[in-house]
């Protein structure tokens, strides 16, 4: 049979529309010194890639989708596959100028992904010479559908680019004119056993959980839920997004992170940058005057996966729910208050067990989503989900050694995710070669100021570094 996506994957489909395009796109810049002659090659990136992704299933085949989505899509052979239908290759009118980078990076975010064809596209920009960057450099933006890949995902791919993991052999897959063998009854029987299948997938995860659903439990959610009405803020970020999109990016530096961590010892590295996006926020919304008094609420994909699914394509995510206080203005008391509430969220998620929960949403039936879907509407859908944070922060550990493509050193490693209605800001946390970079993705209607929010996030970066050497400075002299 075809390989076939679960129903997480597919819900990355049903809430794409034409104004939110629901790719990710990580973004890699290189130094072109070590290449031939010191000069990128079109042509041999291009067969490189094109024996890269000949090897993954999920980037080489293209979609079926069944009549009235009453089973969930499969990835087919694409027979008339074409690498170069998939990579473009451009230059800037002024390679100096970041802004125009910028607009071709979102531009190029904006546009959905054609869902006729393998679910992935390239976009490669060469003779940068912007101030941050090395002289004629090149910049290469991979866009790939969420409904194929989450951030590890991305990592596995990074690695087979940049030769640190083995490419591997090239991907068999079977032609759409197999789903369709048995005629009319076949199909029938087909989509029946699958939705079958997936509700019995149901059972072992909910008899998991069950047991876990003590009345501390419930008691936490009625909880959580109160908090949620007459706590949690209600900012900017609820409102409906544009079609258009704003990137930037601030750069962390993992050596001080470390530092901050050994005198407080309790925290983590992800403490650390929530803490820091709660004082970028903080600073951005007093500036617009919509400062709340209460603390903002942010979800965070978890990864799920096993040590045997490190190069398994697709979502294999859980969803946790962070606290963000943005009212409270010292930076320390601002860490020490990030690290209780995502202590008690982590706890609450090992009592429920990420897996069961990611278990349990891969296998709803897809019969059932059709339904939930026609009858909430895509809007409806992505209302519910904005109900539970208004910002998304993923955090993807990244290669912590020096890549290189081709012999061009990757200096820069960045990226940028899908935003949508009630969540219109997306924090996309990544780390390489000791440095880890927050990239913001939002659209002009709720940022129309990237440039100020980056600068934001980087003097609460600043601003959390000089606290604690104060703080340090005080405790000596005691």
């Amino acid at each position: 049979m075809p390989r076939q996506l679960h129903s997480i994957d597919r819900l990355f489909l049903d809430i794409e529309t034409e104004d939110h395009s629901m790719g990710v796109m990580p973004l890699y810049f290189y130094d072109p010194v070590g290449l031939d002659n010191d000069t990128f090659s079109y042509d041999q990136f291009v067969e490189h890639v094109d024996n890269c992704i000949r090897t993954i299933p999920m980037l080489y085949g293209k979609l079926h989708r069944v009549a009235m989505d009453l089973e969930n899509p499969y990835l087919v052979e694409d027979r008339h596959f074409d690498v170069h239908n998939h990579i473009s290759h451009r230059s800037l009118q002024n390679p100096t100028c970041i802004k125009e980078l910028s607009k071709a990076i979102t531009d190029f975010q904006e546009k959905p992904i054609d869902t006729n064809r393998p679910l992935w596209e390239m976009m490669v920009i060469s003779g940068l010479n912007v101030k941050t960057l090395p002289k004629d450099g090149f910049m290469v933006a991979m866009k790939i559908h969420h409904a194929v890949a989450d951030g590890m995902t991305v990592m596995d791919l990074t690695g087979k680019l940049h030769g640190v993991l083995p490419i591997g052999e090239p991907a068999v897959l079977k032609p759409s004119s197999t789903l369709n063998s048995g005629g009319l009854l076949g199909s029938a029987t087909r989509i029946l056993a699958s939705n079958v299948k997936q509700a019995l997938g149901m059972v072992k995860p909910l008899l998991k959980i069950a047991p876990q659903m003590s009345m501390s439990l419930l008691n936490f959610g009625f909880e959580q839920i109160q908090q949620d009405s007459e706590k949690i803020a209600h900012t900017r970020f609820a409102d409906k997004v544009g079609p258009q999109r704003v990137w930037g990016y601030s750069l962390l530096d993992i050596n001080e992170l470390n530092r901050i961590r050994s005198l407080f010892p309790s925290t983590t590295i992800n403490d650390l940058v929530l803490t820091v996006i709660a004082g970028g926020l903080r600073e951005y919304l007093k500036d617009k005057n919509e400062l709340p008094d209460c603390a903002m609420r942010a979800l965070a994909p978890i990864n799920v996966r096993t040590e045997k699914e490190s190069s398994h394509a697709g979502n294999e995510i859980s969803l946790m729910s962070l606290t963000l206080p943005v009212q409270v203005e010292d930076p320390l008391e601002r860490l020490l208050v990030v690290n209780r509430f995502s202590s008690k969220a982590k706890a609450t998620q090992n009592k429920l067990g990420s897996r069961n929960i990611s278990e349990l949403t891969k296998n709803l039936p897809a019969a059932y989503l059709t339904y939930v879907n026609r009858a909430l509407g895509t809007s409806s859908a992505q209302k519910i989900v904005g109900r539970l944070g208004n910002t998304v922060i993923t955090n993807v550990p990244g290669p912590s050694i020096e890549l290189n493509l081709l012999g061009a050193r990757l200096v820069r490693m960045a990226g940028t995710a899908p935003i949508g209605d009630g969540v219109g800001l997306f924090h996309a946390v990544a780390s390489y070669n000791g440095q880890i970079s927050i990239n913001a993705s939002s659209c002009p209607e709720m940022i129309p100021d990237i440039k100020f929010y980056i600068d934001c996030l980087n003097r609460s970066y600043q601003h959390l570094l000089m606290s604690v050497e104060e703080r340090y400075l005080q405790a000596q002299k005691a």
